[in-house]
Parts: structure tokens; C-alpha cells; sequence
């Protein structure tokens, strides 16, 4: 089934939730929304299940009959679990048991399962409609460790089936990761007009690939969703400068903390500073700074992940470095600190 969402707004009680949303999916492939909570997954869920229609659209094709929606709260029968997969299709009942580990659970009722069983009761209920196929709303939510491996296992290997996967959890992420390369949109709130730091409807930017949004991602958002730290504004003039190749060394004055950053800011204002390009060096006197370690912690590989605060005159900006743990500026009171802006990564750079 082919799925094609083209500046498709949808509002509730005039409110606008999304905002000229295009996705584009073809049969049989597999697509990844991330965003945040409150950010309109579910109601994207909806949209391309056919539950709500859209408030404006320039096309909106889903397929007849639609996608079978797989809900946060999985919405089961007040059955036994047989009952929930005899329901749907008495002739793969028993195959769908064994298949999704519930065979000795067959006559307890739905709300007597566990939250993995009751998830794995939920997918083997949508497995049972022979949709051709499924939107999952957050999948990952509320399940253990086998079933979250059993849910990954059956998204990865159903051939044929279109499958859009809604989530704001990484491990989704990473675990697709390894055996898909998967379009990706980044699900996040405008800015509203009348308040810049209110949240607007959701719009949605995209298709990235996945590597894309490991390696260099496109907005404070996805850097932050994949475990980027160290994410900063940057003064004004240097973005420029530092884009075009033109600075040698970055300092601490250089950058601003996103709480000191304009609420109008877009990507292109951000970058991550990763901590090989953090550079300290021993110095006795540093007047500019004041520097402390917030914390540190030693890793199994042998590194001290170690929390930095300097205190500048305009604000305080806090690192987070990776070191050896014998290095010995751990030692030091005051070490001064450059980054290299040629291992930074420019936020919203195509």
C-alpha cells in the first residue's frame, strides 16, 4: 500500500495541530516520524489511519481499506486472548500464539496480561488483519525487554507491508538502524506567530536519511533525540565566519547556552560542539573564565566522562568532555579551553 500526504493541515476546534504535512511512502517500505511529546504524533497516527480526515490537504491517498493503527493504548478486547485473535481471524489463531509467545496465555483475559503481553497480544491482533499495512503509535511504550526485541523483530522482517513507525524513543531508532535504512521526518512545533515562544502547529521536514540524522542533524531537535550533547547558539557574525572556514579556534565567549539564546532562533543559528574538538590546556591564570568540575564519571572503557562549568561575564556555559582517565588536567584549577570548529557540526546544514 502506497501512502502519499502532501501539505495535509489538520485542526481541532480551529486550533491547528499539523501543519502542511507531506509524507511519501511506497508499498512496502518503511518509514520512522520522530518528535517530541505534545507534538502531534498522534494525531498523524489518525490522519493516516483515515480516523480524522484533514482540514485542508492537497492530496491525502492512504489506501482503501486504510492502515490498521497499532494505539499507545493498544485499545484490546475485554476478552480472553484467544478471543481478541478469533475475533479478527479464526484461521491463523494458532499459528499467531506461538508466533508471538502467548499460547499459555490463551484463555486469560487481555486485561490480565502483562504490559509486554498485551503489547504482543496487540501486534499479533493487527498481524491476524492481513493488512497490507500498519501505523504504530509509540510501540515501544510501557513493554519489557523481550517484547520490545519481538515488536522490533516483526517491524524489520514483514516484507511487503508498508509500516510507519510514530516514536520519540532512540532505541527504536538504533534498533531499525541495523538492519534498514529507513526515511526518517522529524515531527516538531513552529513557533507561533502571535508569540514566539508559544508552540504553533506541527510541521514536518523530511525525508532525511538515516545516517543523515546520526552523523549531521538538521536541527537542535534530532541532535538532542540521538545523544548529541554540548549543542550551542552562536554569536552573531561568527556563524558566518565559522560556515565559510574562516576561524581558526573557537572560545567560550564564542558560543551562547540555549537558555540565553533568542526564542526566535532557527537550526541554522546552532551547533554541536562534540568533545573530541574540545581542546584544555594547562594554564595557571585564565581572566576570562572561572572554571569547576560540575562531576565526573569513569565509563567501563577507561575514560572519565567529566562536567565542566565556565563562568564567563556575560553567562555560564557547561561542557561535557570525555578524557582519559589518567590525564592529569583533571588536576588542574583552571584549564583554558578552544574547540576546534572543524569537527563542529552546523545544525540545519543540508
Amino acid at each position: 500500500m502506497r501512502i502519499d500526504l502532501e501539505q495535509v493541515s489538520f485542526a481541532y476546534r480551529r486550533v491547528r495541530v499539523l501543519s502542511d504535512i507531506s509524507i511519501g511512502l511506497p508499498d512496502g517500505a518503511l518509514g520512522l516520524v520522530i518528535g517530541p511529546n505534545g507534538g502531534g504524533k498522534t494525531t498523524l497516527c489518525k490522519l493516516l489511519s483515515k480516523i480524522v480526515v484533514p482540514t485542508s490537504a492537497l492530496r491525502c491517498e492512504v489506501g482503501t481499506p486504510p492502515p490498521i493503527l497499532l494505539w499507545q493504548d493498544l485499545q484490546l478486547f475485554p476478552l480472553t486472548v484467544e478471543q481478541n485473535l478469533r475475533i479478527v481471524n479464526p484461521k491463523l489463531v494458532e499459528g499467531l500464539l506461538a508466533e508471538f509467545r502467548l499460547s499459555h496465555r490463551r484463555r486469560q483475559l487481555a486485561e490480565h496480561l502483562s504490559g509486554g503481553e498485551q503489547q504482543r497480544l496487540a501486534l499479533a491482533r493487527a498481524w491476524a488483519s492481513q493488512s497490507k499495512a500498519i501505523i504504530f503509535d509509540e510501540p515501544e511504550k510501557s513493554i519489557d525487554a523481550e517484547a520490545f526485541d519481538l515488536i522490533i523483530d516483526k517491524i524489520a522482517n514483514a516484507p511487503g507491508r508498508t509500516q510507519v513507525v510514530v516514536t520519540h524513543d532512540y532505541r527504536v531508532l538504533s534498533a531499525l538502524a541495523s538492519d534498514h535504512t529507513p526515511d526518517v521526518w522529524l515531527l516538531q512545533p513552529s513557533k507561533a506567530p502571535s508569540n514566539a515562544e508559544d508552540k504553533g502547529p506541527s510541521c514536518l521536514s523530511g525525508p532525511f536519511l538515516l545516517q543523515r540524522i546520526l552523523q549531521r542533524p538538521p536541527s537542535r531537535f534530532a541532535a538532542e533525540f540521538v545523544g548529541y550533547e554540548n549543542i550551542y547558539g552562536v554569536r552573531a557574525g561568527m556563524l558566518s565566519r565559522l560556515c565559510a572556514g574562516q576561524v581558526g579556534n573557537l572560545g567560550v565567549d564564542d558560543l551562547i547556552p540555549a537558555e540565553h539564546m533568542d526564542s526566535s532562533a532557527q537550526d541554522e543559528d546552532w551547533i554541536v560542539v562534540p568533545s573530541p574538538s574540545i581542546s584544555l590546556h594547562h594554564s595557571r591564570v585564565d581572566k576570562s573564565v572561572l572554571v569547576r568540575w560540575v562531576g565526573q564519571q569513569l565509563s567501563p572503557g577507561g575514560h572519565v566522562t567529566a562536567k565542566l562549568e565556565y563562568r564567563t561575564a556575560q553567562t555560564v556555559v557547561r561542557f561535557t568532555k570525555q578524557l582519559a582517565s589518567s590525564d592529569s588536567i583533571l588536576g588542574c584549577r583552571s584549564p583554558w579551553l578552544t574547540f576546534n570548529p572543524a569537527m563542529c557540526i552546523h545544525l540545519g546544514d543540508k
